[in-house]
């Protein structure tokens, strides 16, 4: 098989599986270990250094201001007598560049700035287009003066703006690895607090889905052992549906039935038919945004009949969650004009049509043919082959495979080690690695994913191999037109 068609291939399937990923990334909250980080200071001779704060969280969608953004909030207080400053390093560790298939954050939209918020100042505000691994953005506050015993408010902004015009689309859900550090004369600093301006949640109602979204927040009563709060937030008229926020309890984030039949009970209290609710787990990292929906009709307090069955869609978001069916659904189409268009971006039924159609796609691709309207050669070379169901057969053998290998890498084992190692489907080993279908897949495939690991050949029982699992399902068995 040809190097340039098997590449081809492999960058096409994973595309497909990315955009068919069911789960989303919302929030800027940061990983709990650094929230409220103390950094300390020693102070001596008048400077002072203090210890790094780690940010590796994913920006969501081009926003219109930088307060939408991500922002780090730093305290600081200056105890010497003379004037003294501090020099913010803002460290960059990673950021997403641009590959075959995304476009990276190294981009001229995606913008950094740090204020003083108790004196309006700005020391210094730039992009990160022209950015590397291992550059250091230095911020001076020596063009003011601190005074002695009074307490700063630093704020360092980062966001991707999308007042600019320009924001690829793929921008969403990039990962970044920043390291903010300082040194200081004459201060005492804490690492105060790390805030969103916005709860993100009211954002995406607001400002990304619901055309006519009312803010008219207030407590709901209830009665359950698994909400810790229920709050209904507003409403939209157009989408005919109601905006909810539900804290769970600690023993409650997994059962999802119960959930579901309690939020039910508390809509049918209020007459509410259609409703999006945040569901937010306790350690507020994760939630999940349901659309529930249903329709009766009451006699008094009574249901007389049921016009619609109650039923819930929902999407997984949160820290460290994939983001790409999120964005293209709830984000990237726009404001809804119905609960009916409300339903068709919630709607498992929209998100596997448009999975199929990827595959299809893939597959006209590989073996040649029409699809769409449009025509394609055929980009599979099979040595010696010519008979066209042969090509057919080893091209939905060859999809299938990858498409369940791709989810084996995704899962993780009990100590977070993925069960295919993530360089076996990188962009870089497929453009680097000579022959990669048959030095790096087929012995996948055939000789691990095929092979009780007690009958697997001596090279293959090294420890990078060790957590790829044996499947006894036939999937993975050789056939003769493997040509293996």
């Amino acid at each position: 098989m040809k190097k340039k068609n098997i590449i081809l291939l492999i960058i096409a399937i994973v595309m497909f599986i990315l955009v068919g990923s069911t789960m989303a990334y919302f929030g800027w909250s940061s990983s709990a270990e650094n929230k409220d980080q103390l950094v300390d200071v020693t102070v001596s001779s008048g400077t002072g250094s203090c210890d790094k704060y780690q940010d590796n969280e994913k920006l969501l969608v081009p926003t219109s201001t930088r307060e939408r953004g991500r922002i780090i909030k730093v305290k600081a207080k200056q105890q010497m007598a003379t004037n003294a400053f501090i020099t913010w390093n803002l460290v960059i560790n990673s950021i997403n560049e641009s590959t075959l298939t995304t476009s990276g954050l190294k981009h001229s939209s995606f913008k950094y700035e740090l204020v003083n918020d108790t004196t309006g100042a700005s020391y210094g505000t730039g992009n990160f287009e022209n950015v590397t691994e291992g550059t250091t953005i230095t911020f001076s506050t020596d063009k003011e003066t601190l005074d002695k015993n009074k307490e700063y408010i630093f704020i360092l902004y980062l966001w991707i703006d999308g007042t600019i015009g320009n924001n690829p689309l793929d921008m969403a859900s990039q990962p970044y690895d920043f390291d903010l550090n300082c040194s200081i004369t004459g201060t005492d600093t804490k690492i105060d607090e790390i805030t969103t301006p916005l709860d993100n949640f009211t954002y995406l109602v607001k400002d990304i889905l619901l055309p006519d979204f009312v803010s008219s927040k207030h407590d709901v009563m209830f009665n359950n052992s698994i909400f810790e709060k229920v709050a209904q937030l507003g409403e939209s008229s157009v989408c005919n549906v109601s905006v909810f926020e539900v804290y769970l309890k600690e023993d409650a984030k997994n059962k999802r039935v119960a959930i579901t039949q309690e939020m039910f009970k508390i809509l049918r209290s209020l007459r509410i038919d259609n409703a999006l609710v945040s569901f937010v787990n306790p350690d507020k990292n994760n939630y999940r945004i349901s659309l529930l929906t249903s329709k009766y009709e009451y006699d008094g307090d009574k249901i007389v009949r049921i016009v619609s069955n109650p039923r819930r869609f929902s999407y997984s978001l949160g820290f460290n969650t994939k983001t790409k069916t999120a964005y293209q659904f709830l984000i990237a189409k726009g404001k809804t004009q119905s609960i009916e268009e409300l339903i068709d971006r919630f709607s498992v039924d929209v998100v596997n049509q448009q999975f199929y159609n990827e595959v299809a796609l893939c597959y006209s691709k590989l073996v040649g043919g029409e699809r769409d309207g449009k025509r394609y050669e055929k980009q599979l070379g099979l040595y010696g082959v010519v008979n066209q169901k042969k090509y057919a057969e080893f091209a939905v053998r060859l999809i299938g495979r990858i498409t369940f290998c791709w989810f084996l890498k995704e899962k993780k084992s009990d100590n977070g080690i993925p069960l295919i190692p993530d360089n076996y489907f990188t962009i870089d080993t497929i453009n680097t690695q000579d022959n990669y279908y048959h030095k790096i897949l087929e012995p996948l495939f055939f000789e691990l994913l095929n092979t009780n690991k007690k009958k697997r050949k001596d090279k293959y029982t090294s420890e990078e191999f060790k957590q790829i699992p044996y499947l006894n399902g036939g999937l993975f068995s050789p056939h003769a037109d493997d040509l293996y």
